[in-house]
């Protein structure tokens, strides 16, 4: 278990170092090794706000704004996404259940 969460670990921290554009030069060659023969997972994404509310986003292209988006996960080596469901917590009842459901159905 500590081998795979240590892999995880340095996983995460490649793919940050690729969405800092560090690439190569910011890392040991050993490190990039790793890395690509790791299963890399970004466990929490709170993307799917975007798909619902940001007409102008389109996942599979370049983003000049965010941090997430289909290029850049693919130059990062993240071989998998968890996407978050987020609401505010001033929405309550069901304007809470309308928006986390508007997400979900943004991910599919």
């Amino acid at each position: 278990m500590r081998r795979v969460r240590f892999f995880v670990i340095i996983g995460a921290t490649l793919a940050v170092a690729g969405w800092l554009d560090l690439g190569a030069q910011g890392v040991s060659s050993r490190a990039a090794q790793l890395h690509k023969r790791a299963i890399v997972i970004d466990t929490h994404d709170d993307t799917p706000q975007r798909f619902i509310f940001d007409q102008t986003f389109e996942f599979s292209r370049r983003n000049s704004d965010g941090h997430i988006d289909l290029p850049r996960l693919r130059e990062g080596g993240v071989d998998a996404i968890f996407f978050s469901i987020w609401v505010p917590s001033d929405y309550t009842g069901p304007k809470a259940i309308k928006r986390a459901l508007d997400q979900m159905d943004g991910v599919r």
